[in-house]
């Protein structure tokens, strides 16, 4: 009868530790691609094209569906981080360039850019070239969600979300 308690307990013992071990080695997989979104690196040399802009979180109507036809169609509103701290892109229809900083907890800065000075003939509805500089330049977090990369921006009393799509 001892032997058969002796057995038992040993055999519950190292099916919870096993188990153990297994839970560990989920969170530790788990922790590792959390962290991975997490590390900037994952955005740089990426041609970012803007898919959505949302206001207090409600969408703005920013239809990218808008551009197509259009000439450069690909580069409109576009965004891309060279991995030296400065990030570049185009609006509708003027290039803009300049630095950005991030830094812990996934915080990003984007002081004022330059940009070129070409006048629009076309900017899409609930999106205007202005707006969308006004937006980066008010950014202070970035995250990535399902391959898309959020860039957040405080502007006034309004929480903006931009959201890029990849075309790498």
């Amino acid at each position: 009868m001892k032997n058969l308690l002796f057995i038992t307990l040993t055999a519950v013992c190292l099916m919870g530790f096993t188990a153990n071990a297994n839970a560990r080695a989920i969170d530790e997989k788990n922790a590792q691609k959390a962290s991975e979104n997490k590390d900037f690196s994952i955005n740089l040399g990426r041609h970012w094209i803007l898919t959505s802009v949302s206001i207090n979180g409600k969408d703005t109507g920013f239809a990218r569906d808008e551009l197509k036809g259009m000439p450069g169609e690909e580069e409109i509103f576009s965004l891309t981080f060279d991995g030296k701290g400065f990030l570049s892109g185009v609006g509708a229809p003027n290039r803009y360039s300049g630095p950005y900083t991030t830094s812990e907890k996934q915080t990003i800065t984007i002081p004022p850019m330059r940009s070129t000075l070409m006048a629009a003939l076309f900017e899409p509805n609930n999106l205007k070239e202005y707006e969308f500089y006004v937006y980066l330049q008010g950014a202070y977090r970035w995250d990535r969600k399902e391959q898309k990369l959020m860039l957040y921006s405080k502007t006034g009393d309004d929480e903006v979300v931009l959201t890029f799509d990849s075309k790498d």
